[in-house]
């Protein structure tokens, strides 16, 4: 088991000038694949690697598509996965490299949502991801519960925004409200 977190994947370079987006955090494919390929070699094809939250950074908007005048109310499922469109679409090398990691002999790749990237939970982008990582079926998921447990429950992972003195998730992993429908 390999637990990372905070990857942060934003909308990447612009694929004309080759600048990177203002917002980007994560500009290292080229390590980041090496990574993979060191603990598959390391674990010869038999690790999970769980991703444990904020792999994506969907919080804040380039945008300001999503509810702007109210605050504390989110994007909407669409909204998500037009930002969610963005972030795959500015890293397609680091999916291809997680697919090729969770393609490889036993391997595994979870996704813990984490607060910048709690729109996983919505279940149409969660698929998306699970769909942009090209692996074999069940090698790529998402932790609906919005934490991860090892088969044999010794390991637990959870990003820990949840807790009240980080951002105060009450209802998480079910961070969702209604605003006018």
């Amino acid at each position: 088991t390999v637990i990372i977190a905070d990857l942060h994947l934003g909308e990447g370079a612009d694929a004309s000038t080759g600048a990177w987006h203002p917002t980007e955090d994560f500009r290292w494919q080229d390590e980041f694949a090496l990574f993979l390929q060191t603990i598959e070699a390391d674990s010869r094809g038999a690790t999970d690697l769980v991703i444990n939250g904020d792999a994506f950074e969907l919080r804040p908007s380039t945008d300001d598509a999503c509810a702007p005048d109210l605050p504390e109310v989110g994007c909407t499922e669409a909204q998500a996965i037009a930002r969610l469109d963005r972030v795959l679409a500015g890293h397609p090398a680091e999916l291809e490299a997680l697919g090729r990691f969770a393609s490889a002999g036993g391997n595994r790749v979870v996704f813990v949502p984490g607060h910048h990237d709690a729109a996983l939970l919505f279940p149409a982008v969660a698929q998306m991801v699970v769909d942009s990582v090209a692996a074999p079926p069940d090698r790529v998921r998402v932790a609906p519960r919005g934490y991860w447990l090892s088969d044999d429950g010794l390991i637990y992972a959870e990003h820990g925004h949840q807790l009240e003195e980080a951002a105060g998730y009450d209802e998480w992993p079910e961070p969702f409200v209604d605003a006018g429908g």
